[in-house]
C-alpha cells in the first residue's frame, strides 16, 4: 500500500529482489518518470509520438504491422529468449531473463530492441507478469495529462498503449536525442 501513497520518485526491483533488478532493471513510479532525471545527458524518455513514429517507420520500411499476428511488431521487438523458442539455440531457454512459452507468439528481435518481460508493480504494491510482459513508461508529451505506457506480452504480436494508472511501477527505455 505504501507504493501508491508515495509523493516522490521511487523505484523497486521486481519482488523487491535485487538479483532480479540486476537482470531486469528497475520498475519506476510516475513521479520518478515525470522528474525527467532518469535518462543520461543526451537521452530522453520517449513519448507516445515517438512510439508512433517507430511503428510507422517499421511498417513503411519493413512491412511490419502493429497487429496481433505472428510477425507483428511486438514480436519483432521482443528478445528471442523464450521457453521452447522455435528459433532454437540461445533463444530456447528456461533461464531468466526470458519470455514465457507461447506456441504462436515469440520474439524475433530483428531490430536489436531486445524487449525483456520485466513485469510491473501494481498500485497496491504487488508484482505481476515477469516472464509475460514488458511495460514501458512514456513521457507525458506536451499535455502532461497524457500518462501512458506501452505493453508487449508473450501472448500477443502487437504493442498496446494503456493510459492512466499513474500509481504503478514500470520499466523505462530512454532514447538518444
Amino acid at each position: 500500500g505504501e507504493w501508491s501513497q508515495l509523493d516522490k520518485g521511487a523505484y523497486a526491483w521486481y519482488n523487491n529482489d535485487e538479483n532480479l533488478g540486476e537482470i531486469h532493471g528497475a520498475l519506476y513510479n510516475w513521479r520518478a518518470v515525470s522528474s525527467e532525471m532518469l535518462c543520461p545527458d543526451g537521452w530522453r524518455m520517449p513519448d507516445h509520438k515517438d512510439w508512433e513514429l517507430l511503428m510507422e517507420y517499421l511498417e513503411n520500411e519493413y512491412g511490419i504491422k502493429n497487429k496481433d499476428i505472428v510477425d507483428g511488431l511486438g514480436n519483432a521487438l521482443k528478445s528471442c529468449r523464450q521457453e521452447e523458442s522455435p528459433l532454437g539455440g540461445h533463444c530456447n531457454t528456461n533461464d531468466h531473463p526470458r519470455w514465457n512459452k507461447n506456441s504462436e507468439h515469440y520474439g524475433t528481435d530483428i531490430f536489436g530492441f531486445s524487449a525483456l518481460p520485466s513485469g510491473y508493480r501494481a498500485s497496491n504494491g504487488s508484482f505481476s507478469s515477469i516472464g509475460r510482459g514488458s511495460l514501458f513508461w512514456n513521457a507525458a508529451g506536451d499535455s502532461k495529462r497524457d500518462i501512458s505506457r506501452m505493453w508487449i506480452t508473450n501472448d500477443n504480436g502487437s504493442i498496446r498503449r494503456y493510459t492512466s494508472y499513474p500509481l504503478i511501477g514500470a520499466s523505462v527505455r530512454c532514447i538518444k536525442d
